[in-house]
């Protein structure tokens, strides 16, 4: 059992103990071990340094779902800043709103995220394209600071009765509680299919379960396509496959299915809107693993119900 008090020392204990081992992998069959992202963020943390992030500031992550994001995201909260991931599917309205609420001291960027910072009316802080951080990578890890475990961290966006996104505040000790509460979902080397952007809370605060459990995330391509996300799970071995309802219909349809390598899988995972009990005794004929239907909440850290395997899917009225 880990000892570790904040997210940067769990992840330096995962990259000496099993720092070979696949914590992401892509579409593109590029990997990252523990013990990469470990350094990798290191050096990352040591060029925003040089550009003036330090304790208490907030970085936009303005990036797609990739193993650049997590380097960033690693490297931000190392300096004691707080990592605000930043949904590209969004308006430019909507990310303009949570840039000016969000008040970052930096906000990285991919190449093509440029023009769309260009367009907003929201200071955005200093500009770093990934281009500029990537040699950075195998830079000397700068002097950082002790990191408190009640220490903000992170802030993930939500909607709400107002229609606009809100920030929801996460501290270490948070991040340690949701991986308390993952349950089924998550066992020790898991390899787990993820199928949302990074920016969500189902990423954002699942580091602490991920890197403690030495969970490897498998990112499926954007933009996400059924038959992409069925050779993933073949193809790494996916023991915990997540999906929306309409991502599952999808896939359970999709002409490659049948002839889809299953044989690792051993649970699926579903929620983010109104599943049917129709759609839930679908993946079990079809998948042959237990379904786990989950409703989350961001302001939770995600989980707030579900079931549990064997639970039945209707209830009798009233009861």
């Amino acid at each position: 059992m880990t000892r570790a008090g904040d997210i940067v020392t769990l992840l330096r204990e995962a990259a000496a103990l099993d720092g070979d081992l696949d914590a992401f992998v892509d579409a593109d069959g590029r990997r990252l071990s523990f013990g990469q992202w470990d350094r990798a963020a290191d050096g990352v943390a040591a060029g925003l340094a040089d550009r003036g992030v330090g304790i208490g500031d907030v970085v936009c992550l303005l990036l797609p779902s990739s193993l650049e994001y997590m380097i960033c995201y690693q490297a931000v909260v190392r300096l004691g800043a707080i990592a605000s991931g930043v949904n590209l599917r969004l308006g430019t309205a909507e990310i303009s709103h949570l840039v000016a609420v969000a008040d970052p001291r930096a906000t990285i960027i991919v190449d093509d995220a440029a023009a769309l910072l260009a367009a907003m009316p929201a200071d955005p802080g200093c500009v770093v394209p990934w281009r500029e951080l990537e040699p950075w990578c195998t830079a000397p890890r700068p002097r950082l600071p002790a990191l408190d475990p009640q220490q903000p961290m992170l802030i993930c966006w939500t909607g709400g009765p107002t229609g606009r996104p809100r920030g929801a505040w996460f501290d270490h000790e948070n991040l340690a509680a949701v991986a308390r509460g993952t349950g089924v979902l998550s066992s020790h080397r898991d390899r787990r299919l993820s199928p949302i952007p990074f920016a969500h809370v189902g990423t954002m605060t699942r580091a602490w379960d991920e890197i403690s459990r030495r969970i490897t995330t498998v990112i499926t391509a954007t933009p996400w396509t059924a038959s992409g996300a069925l050779a993933m799970l073949a193809r790494e071995q996916v023991t915990v496959a997540q999906g929306v309802p309409t991502q599952w219909e999808l896939m359970l349809r999709d002409p490659t299915f049948a002839s889809t390598d299953r044989s690792s899988l051993r649970l699926a995972g579903i929620g983010g809107a109104a599943v049917s009990p129709d759609l839930l005794a679908n993946m079990r004929r079809r998948l042959g693993v237990p379904v786990v239907n989950r409703y989350a909440a961001t302001e939770a850290g995600g989980l707030i119900s579900g079931t549990r395997p064997g639970d039945p899917d209707r209830t009798e009225e009233g009861r």
